[in-house]
């Protein structure tokens, strides 16, 4: 595998100025390179792959030998959020937050190759493989740990006052390099990059005038519509987090007022919030008859005719919501449609798929233990998935988790 100067530059937040702890952490970055290819751990990856988790663990090493504050922000945030450092793993007796660590190479590397894919969760965060290659690299980088030079532009936020009017276009500098370039944000972005590229190469194929100012208004849009890393934060709460440990403002509470559709809904189930429907006729007539809605020409909703396994869950704010095909996949004693071994063979997509079902119900069914069969492709035990269900769930859905 090749890791050329331009391939590393590009992750730098000084480029395309090199500096000399830049020429120390390519070649280190080399020489990672070396040892991966002398070894036959993970080499059904391809090179392009490879050099995407090298260049992220060397991300990741200047990050924490600098204490820049990325991965800072993001232990930091997992730790407000679930109680732990990391997902996945349980807390090594030799783990120090924020230095170098073991396990903090082993999620680099899986989540790395993860954002390679799109096909997710085929690659267990606990595969062995992927601890070898975390080993190997950790005797390499902590040979060097205590002597490797500072990268001084890893001091992401020195100088910079995030509210200060005249630092707004450093702000808005670092915030495309954190979510375009740097190691934790670009694998969690993947759809919203991809789409962006799409978009670009149509833009550039039209040839417009001002062809630039257009291409950057664009990845400025992409960065600031959609949420990023591992636990889908906007960029603004990212940059935040790095420059004074502010955590994002919590969600606002449950409304006094309860709202009609959720009046209506418990009124018509005797007070359940959930009710189950294998097709679609069902669903309207219990639409129609019970909630007292208008019938329509082809029944309320035609566009979900061709589907079945619906759920209705009512939120006492929003109002109820209507999911299709996964009824099957939630074991409630009042579902008629649960199917145990559908469960165990694809509910996991209810959170690894990308838009499948909505979060409220995603969050419904594994916070009240309503999925106890589903799991993970990569872990068939099913404790990867029902442990690590909503870091999941931030994760491959993204905005769809954070805008709800």
């Amino acid at each position: 595998m090749e890791i050329t100067i331009d391939d590393f530059m590009r992750r730098q937040p000084s480029y395309p100025r090199v500096t000399e702890p830049d020429k120390y952490y390519l070649a280190l970055a080399m020489h990672l390179a070396k040892l991966w290819d002398s070894s036959s751990v993970l080499r059904s990856l391809s090179d392009a792959v490879r050099r995407d988790v090298v260049l992220g663990v060397i991300g990741y090493f200047q990050d924490v030998e600098a204490d820049s504050g990325l991965w800072r922000s993001f232990v930091m945030m997992h730790n407000h959020l679930y109680g732990s450092s990391l997902p996945f793993y349980d807390r090594a007796d030799d783990y120090v937050d924020y230095e170098l660590n073991l396990d903090d190479l082993r999620f680099v590397i899986w989540y790395t190759i993860e954002g390679s894919r799109y096909e997710n969760a085929t690659l267990s965060p606990l595969d062995a493989q992927v601890e070898q290659l975390a080993r190997l690299f950790y005797r390499a980088l902590d040979k060097v740990y205590e002597s490797a030079p500072n990268p001084v532009d890893y001091n992401l936020i020195t100088g910079i006052e995030t509210g200060a009017e005249s630092d707004a276009a450093s702000v808005l500098e670092l915030s495309r390099w954190l979510f375009f370039h740097s190691f934790l944000m670009p694998p969690a972005a993947k759809l919203a990059i991809a789409q962006s590229r799409i978009e670009a190469r149509k833009l550039i194929e039209s040839e417009p005038r001002d062809l630039e100012s257009k291409l950057e208004d664009l990845n400025d849009r992409t960065m600031l519509n959609h949420p990023t890393g591992p636990l889908s934060l906007s960029i603004g709460d990212w940059v935040r987090l790095i420059a004074s440990a502010e955590m994002p403002e919590a969600k606002a509470g449950v409304p006094e007022r309860a709202h009609k559709f959720y009046e209506q809904f418990t009124a018509a189930t005797g007070g359940q919030e959930i009710a189950f429907f294998a097709d679609y006729d069902a669903l309207n007539q219990f639409l129609v008859h019970k909630m007292g809605w208008n019938e329509e020409p082809g029944g309320i909703m035609p566009e979900l005719s061709a589907h079945g396994n619906f759920v209705i869950l009512a939120n006492r704010g929003k109002g109820i919501l209507i999911a299709p095909d996964v009824a099957q996949f939630i074991a409630h004693p009042g579902n008629p449609c649960y199917d145990r071994q559908q469960a165990k063979l694809h509910a996991h997509t209810m959170i690894t798929k990308y838009g499948s079902c909505p979060i409220d119900l995603v969050r419904y069914a594994f916070s009240h233990h309503l999925v106890p069969d589903a799991a993970l492709p990569c872990d068939p035990t099913g404790r990867l998935l029902l442990d690590n269900w909503d870091f999941l769930a931030r994760l491959y859905q993204q905005g769809l988790y954070t805008h709800r």
